[in-house]
């Protein structure tokens, strides 16, 4: 198996390709390599003898980015598949070169280049890619697992196979850091990880968050769809220590009592989803090597505390440990 690593040892990007192998075994290096590293499925090339992949993946912890790039194909992922082995995530993808077919129960997609599509490893699913001529297909995928992703599931299906746009708006901006994320991958450190993960999340979430908003036309989206705005919301503004409950409720036009009504439904309140965001990107600032030399009181305002002895009370409640033993004990 043609397999290396990129940048050293302990770099986070791996590099995988076909070349080098017997013609034979490409198509079931490819096959074995896609079952281990995205998820089980059959894949189909009609001119098995001129087939060539090549595969950039970059370990970010829990959240992958990879870039594949094949000859043209089909796959599909049985009912049978999903029962014997799902990693429950959610797939998007953005389509680089060539065109993606896609199929999912009864919903067909033919996505462009530079349009992105979503998928749940939950669900069977068909499609097939072909290539331009000389130029292989490539796709970038993000798998994010499902319980990192701050929107609710059932909003979230609402795009399954949707085509989402990836030439304007928020659409592009994603797109653009993708692209970068890939190509600059053998640069990066093991502790780069932690913060490019949590970038990558914040935005896949606006991405799907904002185009979730296009497709909730129906009155019995509109609380979906709310919701998600909401979440992005907080999440752009969780540094203003005057993010409120009542703040947030104004800036959507609705009134307090009912946006608490939509948080209760998910089992959390208003301010504890705030709080536990501002802790969470603590955390994270806590555990970055590039930031153990910044005031710990200085990150917390950073992210919305006002008060540090507030901040230190919380953090050693929910984790276990103050701020300070917390850095210490991820510090050599």
């Amino acid at each position: 198996m043609s397999v290396f690593y990129v940048g050293g040892i302990g770099m986070i990007c791996l590099d995988a390709q076909s070349d080098d192998l017997r013609v034979v075994d490409r198509l079931e290096w490819w096959r074995e390599r896609t079952r281990r590293s995205i998820w089980p499925s059959t894949i189909t090339c009609e001119d098995a003898d001129r087939f060539h992949a090549a595969a950039r993946s970059v370990n970010l912890g829990s959240i992958v980015v990879s870039r594949l790039t094949y000859s043209s194909s089909s796959w599909s992922r049985s009912e049978r598949q999903v029962r014997q082995s799902d990693p429950e995530q959610f797939v998007l993808a953005l389509n680089v070169r060539g065109q993606l077919g896609l199929s999912v129960a009864d919903k067909q997609q033919v996505i462009d280049p530079r349009e992105f599509n979503l998928l749940d490893t939950s669900r069977a699913c068909h499609g097939w890619t072909s290539e331009e001529p000389g130029r292989r297909a490539t796709q970038i995928l993000v798998q994010v697992p499902r319980s990192l992703m701050p929107l609710r599931s059932n909003a979230i299906d609402l795009l399954i196979a949707e085509r989402i746009p990836g030439t304007t708006g928020i659409g592009e901006v994603v797109g653009t850091y993708l692209l970068e994320l890939i190509q600059q991958a053998p640069r990066y450190r093991p502790d780069d990880a932690v913060r490019l993960s949590a970038v990558t999340l914040d935005l896949v979430t606006a991405l799907l968050a904002h185009h979730l908003d296009g497709v909730a036309g129906l009155p019995s989206d509109h609380r979906e769809a709310l919701y998600a705005r909401v979440l992005h919301f907080i999440e752009r503004h969780i540094g203003d220590p005057q993010l409120s409950p009542r703040m947030i409720a104004t800036a959507h036009g609705v009134s307090l009592r009912y946006l608490q009504k939509l948080f209760k439904e998910q089992g959390v309140t208003i301010a504890g989803r705030v709080r536990q965001r501002r802790l969470d990107r603590c955390r994270a600032a806590l555990a970055d090597p590039h930031q153990w030399s910044y005031p710990i009181h200085k990150i917390a305002q950073r992210n919305g505390f006002s008060s540090n002895a507030h901040f230190s009370h919380l953090f050693s409640a929910t984790y276990g440990l103050s701020p300070s033993d917390y850095r210490r004990s991820l510090q050599p």
